[in-house]
């Protein structure tokens, strides 16, 4: 309270990073693709890059990160 009363701010420390947050920020811009129509590959290259894009849909099974960050919140919707 000394800081809050003395700066009229709160310490960093009274707001400590959520452990989801990166998760939660990928699932986030992965709707804003799916709602803009974009396809699940052109929003893996967005959130993963070109290079695991390319390696991952070699090999289908390594799809579900893209894919679950786009169903699990286009069901919520």
């Amino acid at each position: 309270m000394n800081s809050l009363c003395w700066t009229g701010r709160l310490q960093s420390g009274f707001f400590p990073t959520e452990p989801r947050s990166s998760r939660l920020r990928r699932v986030l811009h992965a709707l804003d693709g799916f709602i803009a129509g974009v396809s699940h590959r052109e929003i893996g290259l967005a959130l993963f890059g070109r290079a695991r894009v390319e390696q991952d849909w070699a090999d289908p099974g390594d799809l579900f990160e893209t894919a679950s960050a786009v169903q699990s919140d286009a069901g919520a919707r």
